[in-house]
């Protein structure tokens, strides 16, 4: 299991450095999150030894199960600097056990549950980092801030940066999953259009972080400043596939 992943992990950071260099840029800058989804604790203890600092988990249930597996235990024991993120949409009711588990919360897609994040981070004396989910291709599959009118979106990303027990450090977007992927470099502009004019208005909100780009299209995502690619499939579908 271990060389298997180790060897789609060099195959997914060659490919990260030829993207970046298309464009002029340092692949040191571009990380890899490893979404976890349906993978099991013994892959994602594989990831680990492999050198992935950064996992992304969509629902708390599986979280759960998977960090506090033997596996998953012994991996983590040897490591440090690992980073668990929430990837998926954060029910409410999900929020405290998130803000628990989690150390960044990456689909931020509403005031009510920023404000929800908020209240359990303050009652539990921490800071929980967060990146605020934009609906980029306006899908109606998805979750997110609406990007279409720029003065209210200032206006709510303003407030949850405003918010207690909450730190902003970026954005992220799930590329469209409509009208084929040819609808991708243009969600990506757009989105790398609306992070510039984003920071220019809050110019005290850390937008560092830019998240977008999965399995399917990091490549393209890459080549308009993503500093994060969400990878799932390319590290740990079966073999074969």
């Amino acid at each position: 299991m271990s060389g298997v992943i180790e060897g789609r992990l060099d195959v997914l950071r060659s490919r990260i450095e030829d993207a970046a260099r298309r464009t002029g840029r340092d692949s040191s800058g571009i990380e890899i999150v490893a979404a976890v989804k349906d993978a099991s604790p013994e892959e994602v203890a594989a990831a680990i030894r492999a050198g992935v600092n950064h996992f992304g988990e969509n629902r708390l249930q599986d979280a759960v199960r998977r960090l506090d597996s033997p596996e998953v235990v012994a991996a983590c024991a040897d490591r440090t600097g690992l980073c668990w993120h929430f990837i998926g949409h954060c029910q409410t009711n999900k929020a405290e056990g998130v803000v628990e588990r989690f150390d960044r919360i990456d689909s931020v897609d509403s005031l009510r549950l920023a404000r929800k994040v908020s209240q359990i981070a303050v009652s539990l004396g921490r800071s929980m980092p967060v990146l605020i989910e934009l609906n980029i291709a306006r899908e109606a599959s998805k979750h997110g801030f609406d990007t279409e009118d720029l003065e209210m979106l200032v206006e709510a990303v303003g407030e949850v940066d405003s918010l207690g027990g909450i730190n902003v450090v970026g954005l992220m977007t799930i590329g469209p999953l409509e009208g084929g992927p040819d609808r991708a470099p243009a969600a990506f502009a757009a989105m790398a259009e609306l992070r510039a004019r984003l920071a220019a208005r809050l110019p005290g909100t850390d937008f560092g972080a830019l998240s977008m780009g999965m399995s399917n299209d990091f490549e393209s995502a890459i080549e308009y400043g993503s500093t994060e690619v969400r990878i799932g499939r390319t590290l740990f579908a079966p073999p074969g596939k």
